[in-house]
């Protein structure tokens, strides 16, 4: 599609776009995005593309706007749903509005509920967009494409306290994890059984998450044990009949659980603290990790286990505004908003 006299066209990512998009990076963000990293995130994820372009004439990229569509459980169905991330626009070229223009020509393409040529009509069209952007960003998004705030982050902080004798943590001893390293399976294939735990998981406790990204195995191998560039540390806690996975990532003095999953019991959201701490315990011989902290959606019952197992809510520290823009065809945003479940591991925040 030409816009602007011609000046400029919206369209689709291609495979060679590639660098181009990278060269957009650096100057919008005065960085660098490797490009494995990049193919990671958006070749090589186990959902489809959805990614829209704004190209000169002189075929250089200058707009971004796109993210993961990942599969969402809603209700009984299973759709796509878009994060939206990497968002970004060339400054030298703002004073044409290009960046409103693509964001929705991003939505008729793939949004719509009709019928599309072309390689889009193979895919489903989008429920709805949703993301993590900070203030800034959120602001020119409620002012043109509809951006609205749903269930907001609770941080929260569990101070790792030990004995008189610095030696035994303040907590019982209960269930044992075992330790999927992101670091050890990364190049491997992962043994049936565990495939088979987290998928086995996901279904036993789906009735829980109205609202959810699909966190069975292929979104665990590829969002944590695949990345690369970070390393995690995944626990599965229990059976898959009644128990959990958590995902670690430890920088430091503190231990984030980045991704969470597990059935609306409280007893068993106990037996999971027990585990996390005599994991880091086990592998924390000087006692250089002081606490733990998550990001949960302020209504959600895993934020409530925590605060009764001892977790204190801080101020939010990077400024994160969970958001969503909904279609005709998306669930009101009252409904999202109650049944929202969403954790850092929804988008690479860490």
């Amino acid at each position: 599609m030409k816009i602007l006299n011609g000046k400029y066209t919206l369209r689709p990512f291609t495979l060679e776009d590639e660098n181009g998009v990278l060269e957009l990076w650096k100057t919008a963000f005065k960085s660098t995005m490797s490009k494995e990293l990049f193919r990671w995130k958006y070749l090589k994820n186990p959902y489809t593309q959805t990614m829209m372009l704004c190209v000169t004439d002189k075929d250089e990229i200058v707009t971004f706007y796109g993210g993961i569509p990942y599969l969402f459980q809603y209700g009984e169905k299973i759709v796509p749903v878009v994060n939206l991330m990497d968002i970004m626009s060339h400054p030298m070229h703002r004073e044409n509005r290009i960046f409103e223009k693509t964001a929705k020509q991003f939505m008729a393409y793939f949004c719509s509920p009709l019928k599309r040529d072309g390689l889009a009509s193979l895919q489903e069209s989008l429920l709805l967009m949703y993301g993590f952007p900070g203030e800034f960003h959120y602001s020119i998004g409620e002012r043109i494409l509809n951006y609205r705030k749903v269930n907001q982050p609770l941080y929260l902080t569990l101070s790792l306290g030990y004995s008189k004798d610095k030696s035994t943590p303040l907590y019982k001893k209960n269930r044992k994890a075992e330790v999927l390293n992101s670091i050890e399976f990364k190049n491997n294939n992962w043994f049936e059984q565990d495939r088979l735990w987290f998928d086995n998981l996901w279904e036993k406790c789906k009735q829980d998450y109205p609202f959810s990204i699909i966190r069975d195995s292929k979104f665990v191998n590829w969002r944590f044990i695949n990345h690369p560039e970070k390393q995690y540390s995944i626990l599965k806690i229990g059976s898959s009949v009644d128990g959990a996975f958590v995902v670690l990532q430890i920088n430091g003095s503190k231990a984030t659980i980045v991704d969470m999953f597990m059935s609306n019991y409280s007893e068993l959201f106990k037996d999971v603290i027990f585990a996390i701490v005599e994991y880091l315990t086990a592998i924390d011989s000087h006692q250089e990790i002081k606490y733990i902290e998550t990001w949960l959606p302020e209504n959600h019952f895993l934020a409530a286990h925590a605060i009764e197992y001892g977790f204190q809510s801080q101020d939010e520290p990077i400024g994160i505004i969970p958001t969503v823009s909904l279609f005709e065809h998306s669930p009101t945003l009252e409904w999202v908003t109650s049944n929202l479940y969403y954790s850092m591991g929804d988008g690479d925040l860490l």
